[in-house]
């Protein structure tokens, strides 16, 4: 495409000195004449040029909205793990308060961790464990399963009350 703008810039710039020329031979006129085809070929000369930058202008513009966008995605990504694990700690609320789901409760409030531990944030982490230390010993029930996956996921936690979920989640029955 630049190749043909420059040509086609070039191919004006030659059409009007053609132009200058002939009128000045072969038509005889005065001085005037020649002043206005020097004028209008310069004129030519100036809109090829700012077509060329406006052009240029354009493809940089979409560079740079190109690395905007991409830039937007890698941040949105970073956020979007922690609005995931907001949204399980959330349903393990709901679980737990509302339906009296102990197990699902639990299980999301792990899908939670799981989640932050792939974000940018603590805070949900934080939230979770908090949770679970909240939550009745008697009233947890946990399948064999779930207990070594669940466990594997503590061991991946820096936090102050880790040991005491640990322990916690070891006690839980389960089948």
């Amino acid at each position: 495409m630049k190749w043909f703008l420059s040509l086609l810039c070039f191919g004006c710039f030659l059409f009007t000195l053609t132009m200058c020329l002939s009128v000045y031979k072969y038509y005889n006129t005065d001085m005037y004449a020649v002043i206005i085809a020097i004028l209008t070929l310069l004129v030519t000369v100036l809109i090829g040029w700012q077509i060329y930058n406006a052009i240029e202008v354009n493809k940089k513009l979409s560079e740079i909205q190109r690395m905007a966008s991409k830039a937007a995605y890698e941040e949105n990504k970073k956020y979007n793990h922690t609005t995931i694990a907001v949204v399980h700690y959330m349903n393990a609320l709901d679980f737990y308060k509302r339906q009296n789901f102990t197990e699902k409760a639990v299980d999301e409030l792990f899908r939670c961790i799981e989640e932050a531990l792939k974000g940018r944030f603590q805070f949900p982490i934080d939230m979770a464990i908090n949770y679970l230390l909240e939550m009745p010993d008697d009233n947890l029930f946990i399948e064999k399963s779930k207990k070594e996956e669940y466990l594997r996921i503590l061991y991946k936690i820096n936090h102050a009350d880790i040991y005491r979920v640990i322990i916690k989640i070891e006690k839980a029955y389960g089948s």
